[in-house]
């Protein structure tokens, strides 16, 4: 990624073009499959707004709206996620989300917000069988937040792990070093016993 004045506000823009266009091509492959109507009528039926002659023209704003419209009914987007999907939810914070970089302020945005949107916008890539492009949001959220990737995170836990072992030999050889050091002691105070029962004799 190049480097910008603002990397978050920047990374948004480019993980939001690629989820608009991978949606967008989901959503009328979706409204395709209804042989009754077309997907400009069912668009328009649910958009408040001018009639749309060319489905193409739906956006991001536009994505929440027609899959809780048609979630059970005509298209059943339902049947395109699992059941604990969180799909509609998750469209609509991303639909939010998309003022922080198309109407930016002075500053870049928080890199909170912006590693929460590109997580759930990788996150809904992947539920549209769209793997190549989650992986390119991914890419991009990893490089921005090399600490907080899963990959990272999964070999952090990795090396916990080893530690953890590793302290727990060291502990067992801790335990046998001092049981040893217990007999000599033991063995000595004999030896120092019967050094003294000897002189006394």
């Amino acid at each position: 990624m190049i480097a910008t004045n603002y990397p978050n506000r920047d990374a948004l823009y480019v993980s939001y073009t690629i989820y608009r266009d991978a949606m967008r091509g989901f959503i009328i492959q979706c409204l395709e499959k209804n042989c009754d109507t077309s997907p400009e009528q069912l668009i328009n039926k649910v958009l408040n707004r001018s009639e749309i002659n060319n489905a193409a023209s739906i956006d991001i704003g536009d994505f929440p709206d027609l899959i809780v419209a048609y979630w059970k009914e005509a298209v059943s987007f339902s049947e395109e996620f699992d059941s604990d999907s969180k799909v509609r939810t998750d469209t609509e914070t991303i639909k939010k989300g998309r003022k922080l970089w198309a109407h930016p302020g002075l500053t870049d945005t928080d890199p909170g917000e912006t590693q929460t949107l590109l997580s759930l916008i990788s996150k809904v890539l992947g539920e549209i069988n769209e793997p190549n492009e989650k992986r390119k949001v991914e890419v991009i959220r990893n490089q921005l937040f090399p600490y907080d990737s899963e990959s990272n995170v999964e070999k952090v836990q990795g090396e916990l792990t080893t530690l953890k072992k590793q302290q727990e030999a060291t502990d067992k050889r801790l335990v046998t070093i001092e049981e040893h050091c217990a007999n000599i002691t033991d063995t000595l105070n004999q030896l120092l016993k019967f050094g003294q029962f000897y002189e006394l004799r």
